[in-house]
């Protein structure tokens, strides 16, 4: 547990009240934020929807891991799902289910750290509107920070998608055609989660008989803003990885090409050369060149005539410019 008791002008946080005490916190001007670690508590989630009234469906959502970014309205609360984004090795994403009860928000998450520790500080020193607005404006900050967590990771990728590009574009090493494929995959990723979220804010704002109260709203506005911007910068990552690709290929048949054309000038010069050679290497017993004084001179200067026109033949065609 960490709960966080606060108003405009005291905060108290406390790490090990259950939910029953915390329910009895519960002050005229106060916002509390229950945060809760882990799913795996039947008997806390159990008194957790006597406590606030929550539906068995949606307790079966916060133990369900796998939801996607939605808002569901209740009578009595409203329940949301995020997913937060972290990247180490590959992108990865962790649900955080909010219900919203009144002047209580409780979070569930699955694991310790998150990306909120921001928005903790911002309450613990009074910085910002957090603590002079309710427990909509709560819910919000936390969407928005959620959602603003996806600018470094995606920022990260355009990093070394522009890194990739350069060593493409330069032909140096470095450039690999796996490490485009997987950044791929993460932003394929990313786009599953940024999508429903929008979806999910927008519902907050035009849902009818929304949590949110009007000036909250216009906060959430900009919130859905920075998803579009976000899933908009996805997708123009995704359309410079199948570029990347498709250049990749490109040169990669390019070299191939002039490898093919490099041996088919050394055939073909050789092809005529190897023709006289074997003419004069047949064992017949009267050929006038094989007992003439200067026959190998001028066959050998034949052979170097014919290489050397065909070299200028070629070159009058433009087989040796590069930009071919």
């Amino acid at each position: 547990f960490r709960i966080i008791d606060y108003n405009e002008s005291n905060v108290e946080i406390s790490d090990s009240s259950p939910l029953a005490t915390a329910k009895r916190l519960e002050k005229d001007n106060d916002v509390i934020w229950i945060d809760v670690i882990g799913v795996e508590d039947s008997t806390l989630l159990r008194e957790f929807g006597e406590l606030f009234g929550v539906h068995p469906l949606s307790l079966e959502d916060v133990v369900n891991i796998n939801q996607r970014a939605k808002v569901e309205q209740f009578e009595t609360y409203t329940y949301c799902v995020c997913k937060m984004v972290e990247k180490e090795k590959d992108v990865e994403t962790e649900q955080l289910s909010i219900f919203l009860c009144g002047k209580f928000v409780i979070t569930f998450r699955v694991k310790q750290g998150d990306c909120l520790n921001p928005l903790r500080k911002r309450i613990k020193e009074g910085l910002g509107y957090v603590r002079k607005r309710g427990s909509d404006y709560l819910v919000y900050a936390i969407i928005d920070t959620v959602v603003d967590h996806y600018f470094p990771v995606i920022d990260d990728i355009g990093d070394k998608l522009d890194e990739l590009d350069a060593l493409l574009i330069n032909e140096e090493k470095g450039f690999s055609a796996a490490q485009v494929h997987s950044i791929r995959s993460d932003l394929l990723d990313l786009g599953r989660s940024l999508r429903p979220h929008r979806e999910m804010i927008n519902h907050l704002l035009r849902g009818e008989g929304s949590a949110l109260s009007a000036e909250t709203q216009l906060f959430m506005r900009d919130c859905y803003d920075h998803v579009t911007r976000l899933y908009e910068s996805v997708e123009t990552y995704r359309e410079m990885c199948s570029d990347l690709r498709a250049y990749h290929l490109s040169i990669v048949s390019n070299r191939t090409n002039d490898v093919m054309k490099t041996l088919t000038i050394i055939s073909s010069i050789f092809i005529p050369l190897g023709f006289i050679a074997g003419l004069y290497g047949m064992n017949f017993q009267y050929m006038p060149e094989l007992q003439w004084q200067y026959g190998y001179g001028v066959v050998v200067a034949l052979m170097v005539s014919i290489a050397g026109g065909l070299l200028l033949w070629f070159r009058k065609k433009g087989w040796f410019d590069d930009s071919i």
